[in-house]
């Protein structure tokens, strides 16, 4: 299903799949169409960027400077719900709606169908909780449908059953200093 998964993510796709954290929406970081497919489906408002993960740490370095604090917490947390904003090195290569004043939000998830995903992928895929803007994170496939009634039959499905309840990842933004923007599932 992963296989699948990825190509049809490379094909400019969505997929909806499991996290460490809840259900997501995911779309490959370079599809301008599939990234607006997603602020649509969402009713997200177009000033809050989406976030991404990748594969692994040297895969983040592809994508992201960083400092030598942020360094320190991606290698205690990662692969983990740790998200961490740091500045983008190629903001233009990536859809918009991902980079914000040059800084973009990446983590390396533990969730083995999220991070084999993103390893297959080969680069960035977006990874939103599934659910309506200011809605509560789904931890089912049944509350997705639920909360959107109808998805497009184009979305491609990774069913891990019903999800444990957590917090959100914990969002820290450098910017250029360390500040926690949410206090989610880890503690710092």
């Amino acid at each position: 299903m992963i296989k699948k998964a990825a190509q049809h993510l490379r094909r400019g796709a969505l997929v909806i799949y499991p996290t460490e954290t809840a259900y997501a929406f995911g779309a490959v970081a370079t599809s301008a169409r599939a990234v607006r497919r997603i602020f649509v489906l969402k009713r997200r408002a177009k000033t809050k960027t989406l976030p991404v993960i990748v594969g692994s740490m040297a895969q983040a370095a592809r994508y992201v400077r960083f400092s030598p604090e942020a360094l320190s917490l991606a290698r205690r947390f990662w692969p983990g719900p740790l998200t961490l904003v740091l500045p983008a090195r190629s903001p233009r290569a990536l859809a918009r709606g991902l980079v914000h004043e040059g800084m973009l939000a990446l983590r390396v998830p533990s969730h083995p169908i999220a991070r084999s995903l993103a390893r297959r992928v080969h680069g960035p895929i977006v990874s939103t909780s599934a659910n309506l803007a200011g809605r509560g994170a789904c931890y089912s496939i049944g509350e997705v449908v639920s909360q959107f009634r109808t998805l497009p039959p184009d979305i491609l499905i990774v069913d891990a059953g019903t999800l444990p309840h957590r917090r959100p990842s914990t969002i820290v933004a450098f910017d250029p200093r360390a500040r926690i923007v949410r206090q989610g599932a880890i503690r710092i």
